[in-house]
């Protein structure tokens, strides 16, 4: 039972952002029971939260060790795996998460993204077929739809998808992008192109905006400025 209310006091203290508390709580929690997969985990989370990605990936890698029948530790990993650019090695991470528990939102979102990444964007659109039925309600899951369907030259499609994003969140960044997409594709260049630039005010390193921008500038012209775009995105 202590190890249980450290665990909670902890995962109490993260939802907070107090991350020292959390981890002492953790760390706590293990000196009660050494073999508990949950403190390991809450402890990945805090490494994760801290960008620590080797260090979360060790302690997710620690929990699972102790409880392979463990979902949120599986897509964990998955997540870490990700972040770190290893779309492929978090595949069966978040295909064991969904195995346990098929209903494991955030699984299948990164799940769908890993397919993405590794160019099986019909797998993905399935993922977030499915995501669509499980969470009608999730902005992020109509805007990666939008922009799988656009992927996969389904224009209409797309802009179904995007329209309900943008009603569920009329500021969702990945919606407000498949919308200028859909502007250039539409021949908008210049719409488009204001869209492209309102998002890099927000998130001016993001590479694939500055490759969407250079692109938009590419086709109205503008070799220089997409050359320029271009190469900051691959810096």
């Amino acid at each position: 039972p202590q190890a249980d209310d450290h665990v909670g006091a902890g995962t109490t203290a993260f939802a907070a952002g107090d991350f020292d508390r959390a981890e002492a709580q953790f760390h706590v929690a293990l000196e009660y029971d050494p073999e508990m997969a949950e403190a390991l985990n809450g402890l990945g989370l805090v490494a994760f939260a801290r960008k620590n990605f080797k260090l979360a990936r060790q302690r997710f890698q620690e929990a699972l060790s102790k409880d392979d029948d463990f979902a949120e530790g599986h897509a964990n990993l998955g997540a870490v795996e990700l972040e770190l650019k290893h779309a492929e090695i978090a595949l069966p991470h978040l295909r064991a998460a969904l195995d346990i528990d098929p209903g494991f939102v955030p699984a299948r979102q990164n799940l769908a993204e890993a397919l993405r990444q590794v160019g099986r964007v019909a797998e993905a659109r399935e993922e977030l077929m499915k995501l669509s039925a499980i969470t009608a309600d999730n902005p992020h899951v109509w805007a990666a739809l939008a922009h799988v369907e656009l992927a996969l030259g389904n224009r209409a499609a797309a802009g179904r998808a995007n329209r309900s994003a943008l009603d569920l969140d009329p500021e969702y960044p990945l919606a407000l992008r498949v919308k200028a997409s859909l502007l250039r594709d539409g021949g908008d260049l210049l719409g488009a192109l204001a869209q492209f630039e309102a998002l890099l005010a927000k998130a001016p390193s993001d590479a694939d905006l500055l490759v969407d921008r250079g692109i938009t500038l590419l086709l109205l012209g503008r070799k220089d400025d997409a050359r320029e775009d271009v190469e900051r995105a691959t810096e």
